[in-house]
């Protein structure tokens, strides 16, 4: 039998995984291929997979896969979002909620503030972290003082 080369696995698991719900498996395989189409000197079709990867990943908060495809976006030659792209894919709300959580304000004082309740802050933070691919406070308020929000 002639052996298969891993960019074949590799693009027929991200096609078969696309559709199937295991978003994360989905982001790791795109990930996965985006490294071996890099290693092969494959870069344009590698950062477009990294790219896909790197989307997927952060926008249900697999920080450390998409950390990984950053990385190795910028080895293919490409160049991760910027932050100022990241923030203005934040909704009206979440961003109100972003400014106010990176000031150091508690979720109840947001809660308080902005009359809604503690669990829609925290909905809203969560949307925000995975959209911002931060994991904490003090990461909120970096991206946001990147992004001049």
């Amino acid at each position: 039998l002639a052996e298969r080369p891993a960019t074949q696995d590799l693009q027929e698991a991200a096609v078969a995984l696309e559709g199937c719900g295991a978003r994360v498996d989905h982001a790791r395989a795109l990930a996965a291929l985006g490294a071996v189409l890099a290693d092969e000197g494959r870069r344009p079709e590698a950062r477009e997979s990294l790219r896909a990867a790197l989307d997927l990943a952060r926008s249900i908060g697999a920080q450390d896969i998409a950390e990984r495809a950053a990385r190795d976006l910028r080895r293919a030659g490409g160049r991760p979002p910027e932050p100022q792209r990241a923030v203005a894919g934040l909704t009206a709300s979440e961003l109100r909620v972003a400014r106010l959580a990176a000031q150091g304000h508690t979720n109840r004082q947001i809660a308080d503030d902005l009359v809604v309740s503690s669990h829609t802050v925290r909905f809203h933070l969560t949307g925000v972290y995975r959209k911002l691919g931060v994991t904490s406070r003090d990461e909120l308020a970096a991206a946001l003082r990147a992004a001049n929000a």
